[in-house]
C-alpha cells in the first residue's frame, strides 16, 4: 500500500479507536445485521481488516487477507468464508460506522466552538510582585498559548471587542 493511502487511513483508525469500542461496534453490526450470531469473525475484525490493518481489501487475495488476519487477531477463517462476509450488509456496516464518526467528529467541534463562544480573555503583563515566583512560567506559558490562538485563531473567530488596558503606576 503506498504511503499516502496510509497517511488518509490514519486519522480514520485514531478515531474509531478512540470512539467506537468493540462494543459499540458488535451493536451497530447487529443493527445493519452484518452480525446474526456470535462467531470467531465479528465486527471488529471486518474493521481491523479495512481500516486498522490497512490493506487494500480490493486489490489483496483473499488468501493473503485470511492470513493478515489471523496474524493481527488470531482469527482464523478461510477464503471461502471471507468472501462470504465480504457483502451488502458489510457495507452497510461499515457506512454506518464511518457516519457515526463523522457525526461524533461534527458534534465534538461544535461543542467545542459552543464552550469558546462566551470566554473574555485577558491578557496582562504582570510583574514578580504581582505573582508568586512558582506560578509565573505557568502563568505566562498560558499567556504565549493565547496569543498563538488569538493570532491563528483571528482567521477562524469573529471577536467582538478587544480592549487595551494599562495599570497607571
Amino acid at each position: 500500500m503506498n504511503l499516502s493511502i496510509l497517511d488518509e487511513l490514519q486519522p480514520i483508525a485514531e478515531e474509531l479507536q478512540r470512539h467506537m469500542s468493540s462494543h459499540v461496534l458488535e451493536h451497530l453490526a447487529k443493527e445493519k445485521e452484518f452480525v446474526q450470531r456470535r462467531s470467531k469473525y465479528q465486527a471488529q475484525e471486518l474493521v481491523a481488516l479495512c481500516v486498522w490493518l490497512s490493506q487494500q481489501v480490493a486489490s489483496t487475495s483473499l488468501t493473503q487477507l485470511c492470513s493478515c488476519l489471523e496474524v493481527s487477531t488470531g482469527v482464523l477463517i478461510s477464503p471461502e468464508g471471507l468472501n462470504l462476509r465480504f457483502n451488502a450488509s458489510a457495507v452497510k456496516f461499515l457506512e454506518q460506522v464511518l457516519a457515526n464518526l463523522l457525526t461524533q467528529r461534527i458534534h465534538s467541534t461544535q461543542e467545542r466552538s459552543k464552550r469558546l463562544s462566551g470566554i473574555n480573555v485577558y491578557i496582562t503583563n504582570l510583574s514578580v510582585e504581582n505573582v508568586p515566583t512558582e506560578h509565573i512560567h505557568n502563568l505566562y506559558s498560558l499567556r504565549w498559548q493565547i496569543e498563538i490562538f488569538l493570532k491563528h485563531g483571528s482567521l477562524s473567530f469573529k471577536f467582538t471587542s478587544a480592549k487595551k488596558s494599562r495599570k497607571n503606576a
